[in-house]
């Protein structure tokens, strides 16, 4: 049962702080180093950039992988009453979804926003994207992309709690491909980084026959 909301998000750089404001990556104890993003934000910059991606808040996942997932997120939410963490989605807990699932730690930085490092990445994301594990995102994808995906990481970050985008790829790689996917963040532990759990499944597009090779 989802019943577990987690803290409200700021309102941007000139709105109210957020409750886990110590908790936030760009949060340097005065303020934001960057503006908090809603899902509208997202949604409104990802029409006008003509990008393929949506985030949605409804949950309600057509793959049954990802509201497994879904669901799970919640429950150690629920039972913890706090955001879950890294230790909390171990490999046995994560084996039959290890292909799609990706962790990424959210580093925060001493001056500027925080950066986004690959910390898994699973065989089927390697496959998509190239294999990318212990790299920055911002090492490897062109300026014209990294924006697309920096600000997907950080309404995931920003909401405190899981987050669905369904996508249309224009990668030319993979420009035949539609995807759904799942983000939610992970609560630091000692001396780790905040970081996100993502899980990506995809299909051909509507009237795209697959790739038999």
């Amino acid at each position: 049962m989802i019943s577990w909301r987690g803290p409200a998000g700021g309102d941007g750089e000139d709105g109210p702080l957020s409750p886990n404001a110590k908790d936030h990556p760009d949060f340097d104890g005065k303020g934001y180093k960057r503006r908090l993003l809603t899902l509208e934000d997202y949604n409104r910059h990802a029409e006008h950039e003509g990008w393929g991606t949506r985030v949605r808040e409804d949950l309600d996942f057509a793959r049954p992988e990802l509201k497994v997932l879904r669901d799970l997120w919640f429950e150690i939410a629920d039972r913890k009453k706090a955001t879950p963490a890294r230790a909390d989605f171990d490999a046995r807990v994560l084996k039959p979804y290890l292909p799609h699932v990706g962790l990424v730690d959210c580093v925060p930085q001493a001056s500027g926003r925080s950066r986004y490092r690959i910390r898994l990445q699973g065989t089927e994301l390697a496959r998509l994207f190239g294999e990318h594990t212990g790299r920055f995102i911002d090492e490897y994808f062109p300026r014209r992309n990294l924006v697309a995906w920096e600000m997907g990481y950080d309404v995931a970050i920003d909401a405190g709690r899981p987050v669905r985008f369904v996508q249309k790829f224009a990668l030319p790689l993979i420009s035949h491909l539609e995807g759904e996917s799942f983000s939610a963040p992970l609560a630091p532990e000692g001396k780790s980084a905040r970081g996100l759990l993502t899980a990506l499944y995809v299909k051909p597009k509507e009237g795209v026959i697959a790739d038999a090779g």
